[in-house]
């Protein structure tokens, strides 16, 4: 499955899961790292128009939220030296299970962890929770499940395909510098099919 979402450049291809589940209300925030500098004033306009709130640091790393407190707080969690990776998961809205797997590995861990959970077996409608395509923005989660068999991811996941087959009233993503409406759900939708047969090939 492609997301086919015009996405300034400035942002990962994974930001297209990161912003559905904030347009979809599924995550309070989002949290991601942008690719090449950019002015803030550019950043902050782009969200704006949808509504949301920014706080970078000056490693380009971006939080996203509903208001700027909650970004504000959520990039100083991020920027503490001290262990943060269950707090930072639980305010960025990902499972409280999940979480506390992720704690217990450790944040330098999380790649190789990520790595080995992909060579299990996601079966069933737990295909739905398999992160491997993430980094593609190619993922209905974005984050590590605790297990290939996580209820909560599961429900993250069903929440975000029923967001993609939504049409009335569409989501709106839009084109920067000028905003656009863009049906996302729609074009969406006629590819999820696809999501199936690429589970079922591995």
């Amino acid at each position: 499955m492609k997301h086919h979402t015009t996405l300034p450049p400035w942002l990962k291809p994974s930001a297209r899961t990161d912003i559905l589940h904030l347009a979809a209300k599924i995550r309070p925030a989002i949290r991601t790292e942008l690719t090449v500098p950019v002015r803030q004033e550019v950043v902050r306009i782009w969200m704006r128009h949808l509504g949301w709130y920014i706080a970078i640091d000056r490693d380009g790393f971006l939080v996203v939220a509903r208001s700027s407190t909650l970004a504000r707080k959520i990039l100083a969690i991020d920027r503490d030296d001290s262990s943060h990776t269950f707090r930072l998961g639980r305010e960025l809205g990902y499972p409280t299970c999940c979480c506390r797997a992720a704690a217990s590995v450790g944040e330098q861990n999380l790649d190789s962890w990520a790595l080995a959970l992909s060579q299990r077996s996601f079966i069933g409608r737990f295909r739905l929770i398999d992160p491997i395509h993430y980094r593609e923005g190619n993922a209905l989660v974005s984050h590590i499940p605790c297990s290939p068999f996580c209820q909560a991811s599961l429900q993250m996941a069903e929440a975000t395909l029923a967001a993609l087959r939504k049409t009335n009233p569409p989501l709106p993503i839009f084109s920067s510098p000028s905003p656009r409406d863009f049906n996302f759900g729609r074009q969406l939708q006629s590819e999820l099919p696809l999501l199936y047969a690429r589970r079922r090939r591995r």
